[in-house]
């Protein structure tokens, strides 16, 4: 029991143990400091007073909002919970937070950002849930945040199988360090070993990929002529001593292959484009930042408008396959190597279901 008369250490035993997150009992406090209830009271009134203060002399200019200044208030304010005898004292959220509140996430970052990362399905579940509570830590509104999530949470499956983050950290370490590094790489049920210098990875359609050569190179069918890897199939995986410097005129640039290649981020030899859109142009137009729309016409057999579409991009296989999706939305005018390849792909396709039909 401390002194009745040591006002300074009983109000600091008491701060130190809300600031711990400890729920002090009124009563309690009483007995266990030979005080009035009154006595508690004013002690109670001197701990809100000090960190009233803290939180308006830090956040009054910061945030420039009486409903924010109430909110921090509070969440780090000290409470009283009345139950039972004289009821308990509490802090919502530990006070430390505070010094970095002002470089939290706010409510609707933190939820953009959950809900892009569930869609993505980068990492493996572990993994996954592992940000995603890391984004909670750092977020604001927590409950609000783990509510709006609940479903996608519970029927999240994540394309790798194993971890990622390490092997990623690796890579990065070798880019950085301009090292090589060798690994095994298995595709189409062939495994080759490769030696390779890493020049960036980039996210795109569910995997992270290990980019070895500049963008405008081939995607090879040959496994050994690949320099595209997905991270999530590179096995065995070691670093090498041996620095070699990087062409910086000729390097991958992720940003350039993501705005011209739209879904799939395919190597291939730069093209422009053009074609026919019979429907919303901005279809075309959000996959393709650059593309622009060269002229539009009312087409009176189709009874629609018709775009007429120019889109800087690449002969890849990825921008050969967002052309067969599109089915009859769209007419490629040129190049002459992307229209045939498209034709003969159509053709390709009738005749597999004409051979059903001659069976019948």
């Amino acid at each position: 029991m401390l002194q009745k008369d040591n006002s300074g250490k009983r109000q600091m035993t008491m701060l130190l143990q809300l600031l711990d997150g400890q729920q002090l009992n009124k009563k309690e406090l009483e007995l266990m400091f030979n005080v009035s209830p009154r006595t508690i009271q004013n002690d109670i009134a001197q701990i809100k007073q000090v960190l009233e203060e803290c939180i308006s002399q830090r956040y009054d200019l910061l945030l420039g909002s009486s409903n924010l200044i109430y909110s921090l208030t509070d969440r780090f304010q000290v409470q009283l919970r009345k139950s039972g005898e004289g009821g308990q004292y509490f802090v919502k959220e530990n006070i430390t937070k505070l010094s970095s509140f002002g470089n939290l996430l706010s409510a609707n970052e933190s939820f953009a950002i959950l809900k892009i990362l569930l869609e993505s399905r980068a990492l493996s579940n572990d993994e996954m849930f592992g940000l995603i509570d890391s984004i909670f830590q750092i977020g604001d509104n927590n409950e609000y945040l783990k509510n709006s999530i609940l479903n996608e949470r519970f029927h999240y499956k994540g394309v790798p199988d194993s971890p990622l983050l390490e092997i990623l950290g690796m890579i990065n370490d070798a880019i950085e360090q301009q090292l090589e590094i060798s690994f095994d790489y298995t595709k189409n049920f062939v495994t080759h070993h490769f030696k390779k210098l890493p020049e960036q990875l980039y996210f795109q359609d569910l995997y992270f990929y290990m980019v070895s050569d500049h963008h405008t190179s081939q995607d090879d069918r040959d496994l050994t002529n690949l320099n595209k890897f997905r991270v999530n199939n590179m096995k065995n995986i070691q670093l090498h001593g041996k620095r070699r410097k990087l062409d910086y005129n000729n390097r991958f640039q992720a940003g350039i292959l993501r705005n011209n290649t739209g879904v799939w981020g395919y190597f291939g030899k730069p093209i422009t484009l053009s074609i026919e859109f019979y429907y919303d142009p901005v279809y075309v137009l959000d996959r393709f930042p650059g593309a622009k729309i060269i002229s539009q016409h009312f087409d009176d057999d189709r009874q629609q408008v018709v775009s007429r579409i120019d889109i800087p991009t690449n002969d890849g296989y990825g921008v050969k396959m967002w052309l067969l999706m599109q089915s009859d939305q769209l007419k490629i005018l040129s190049p002459k190597s992307v229209r045939d390849y498209v034709i003969q792909s159509a053709r390709n396709m009738l005749n597999y279901y004409s051979e059903d039909l001659e069976k019948k």
